[in-house]
Parts: structure tokens; C-alpha cells; sequence
């Protein structure tokens, strides 16, 4: 079992120490008997960064901005399914190596998925889904979760989830799923993400449900 948290450790690292979101999350997925359990939308978030080099920071907790909370996109139905993902930008780079994951480990997965600080086009993931729907991963997908993306402005989220629901409706999946802007990938604070487990979506409750 993999747990998915690009940037957690900045976050267990935190300035000021470790904000209770993550350490609930960690809570609930590794130290907790496992079983089931909900995700939430963050109540705070940031980009900003604190110099670790700075011994005399190592107090000063970085600036938070108030939880902008979760989008679904689209989806009525809930699904379930193990989880897969990673930064687009690095499945970029092991597309056609041995490194990619096999056919057998996306087929129903719920997919998660994230930008990197590289701040990509919106047009740049839509061409990137563009390749998953090509090889068929979402045509066989059970779901999508998406991290809000660094460095977006409003405008920028906006043309995203609009490539992301374009490509799924020339997919044929304007069925599938996808909650969007939740709290993994390249902000803090961080969920913590069984990849292998499993993961519920539902949309009419706007509920993640996951578990190892």
C-alpha cells in the first residue's frame, strides 16, 4: 500500500507545527484500525513558502487563506474503485516506459490526479487527458479526483474544469464522477491518499468516502 501525498512532508515539517487537517488525515489512514472513512474539504489553504534554512522562522506559520471547499464537475451516480494516480506531469514523462502503470491497474480505478508547480495550460491537461481517453483508462474509470491546482487564477480553474468536462463528454463519459479542487497535490495542507485502496464517490451527497 502507497500513501499519496506529494508534499507532505513540507507538511509535516510545517512552520509552527503540524496543522490539524494533516494530522487527522494521517490519523485516520495510517495509525487507525483501518476501515472507511470521509475526506473533507480543507478549512485553510496556501501556497505561500517559509525558507527551512531560516532557523529563526521555524515559528512563523506560513499565511492561510480561508477553504474554497470542493467543485464536482459532473457525475449523479456514486462509484467506487481502487485508487490510481500521481502528478500529470510525471505520468507524462513514464508514458511508454516500464514505468507506466499496466492496463489491468487503471481499469475501474478512481483516478487522482494533480499539476505540479510547472503551473501546465489548462489546454496542456486537456491534451493530456486526451492521451488516457486514447488508451481507454477513462473508459474504464470509476471516477476522478482532481487537486486543486497551484498557481491557477480563477480564470485558469475555470478553463480546466472546462477541458476536463470536454474531454470526458468526447470520452463518452459525461457520466464519470469528479469532484475537483480537493486538498492533495502541490498546496497545503495535504490529505493523506491510500493509492491501492479504495475510494467512493458520491456526488448527490458530495461525499469522498476512502479506505485501505
Amino acid at each position: 500500500m502507497a500513501y499519496y501525498g506529494p508534499a507532505l512532508l513540507t507538511d509535516l515539517a510545517e512552520n509552527g507545527g503540524i496543522r490539524p487537517f494533516v494530522l487527522n488525515g494521517l490519523r485516520c489512514a495510517l495509525v487507525q484500525e483501518p476501515r472507511p472513512f470521509d475526506l473533507s474539504p480543507a478549512p485553510e489553504w496556501t501556497e505561500a513558502q517559509v525558507p527551512w534554512e531560516e532557523a529563526a522562522l521555524q515559528d512563523t506559520p506560513r499565511t492561510f487563506l480561508l477553504g474554497d471547499g470542493w467543485e464536482w464537475l459532473q457525475g449523479d451516480s456514486p462509484a467506487e474503485g481502487h485508487l490510481v494516480g500521481g502528478c500529470l506531469e510525471v505520468l507524462d514523462m513514464l508514458c511508454g516506459t516500464p514505468g507506466w502503470p499496466s492496463p489491468e491497474l487503471w481499469r475501474g480505478a478512481v483516478l487522482a490526479l494533480e499539476t505540479s508547480e510547472d503551473v501546465p495550460a489548462p489546454a496542456q491537461v486537456g491534451y493530456w487527458l486526451r492521451n488516457y481517453a486514447a488508451q481507454g483508462i477513462l473508459a474504464g474509470a470509476a471516477g476522478l479526483l482532481l487537486a486543486r491546482p497551484r498557481g491557477y487564477s480563477a480564470e485558469m480553474k475555470a478553463e480546466l474544469y472546462g477541458w476536463v468536462r470536454r474531454v470526458l463528454a468526447e470520452a463518452g463519459r459525461p457520466d464519470l464522477p469528479v469532484v475537483a479542487n480537493v486538498d492533495f497535490g502541490h498546496t497545503s495542507p495535504q490529505l493523506t491518499l491510500p493509492l491501492g485502496g479504495r475510494a467512493r464517490l458520491d456526488p448527490a451527497a458530495g461525499r469522498v468516502t476512502v479506505w485501505p
